[in-house]
């Protein structure tokens, strides 16, 4: 399946279909690590890329703080869940402390996210 993303003044084609997963060493990959892979991938400078990560992040968060969740379907489901309040214990202290309620961020991998993490295609 063919996803095509605009990115300002260019086009950006991923190939879900042949989605490898790439190998960090068991480290994380960082802003950079990922504006420096996204440029490489689609030959774009890496200030366009570094914008349109910025714009991505930015839409999602402000999207889902509103109670929206943003699909993209293949890849996956970025939501807000509301956790209740509970009675928790204070790792200093072990006493009983009351834990607010809260709202957290989520995110559910879509089917073709899910399928490409388990061919375990090493790039």
């Amino acid at each position: 399946m063919l996803q095509i993303f605009f990115i300002f003044d260019s086009i950006l084609l991923i190939d879900l279909e042949d989605l490898y997963i790439i190998g960090f060493g068991g480290c994380s990959m960082t802003k950079a690590d990922l504006v420096a892979s996204l440029a490489e991938s689609s030959g774009l400078e890496k200030n366009k890329c570094e914008r349109f990560i910025d714009s991505f992040t930015e839409v999602i968060v402000k999207a889902v703080a509103e109670g929206e969740k943003v699909r993209l379907v293949g890849f996956g489901t970025f939501l807000s869940r509301e956790r209740a309040s509970r009675v928790g214990r204070s790792p200093k202290d072990g006493k009983e402390i009351k834990i607010e309620a809260s709202v957290t961020p989520a995110f559910k991998p879509g089917k073709l996210f899910k399928e490409a993490l388990n061919r375990k295609k090493i790039a």
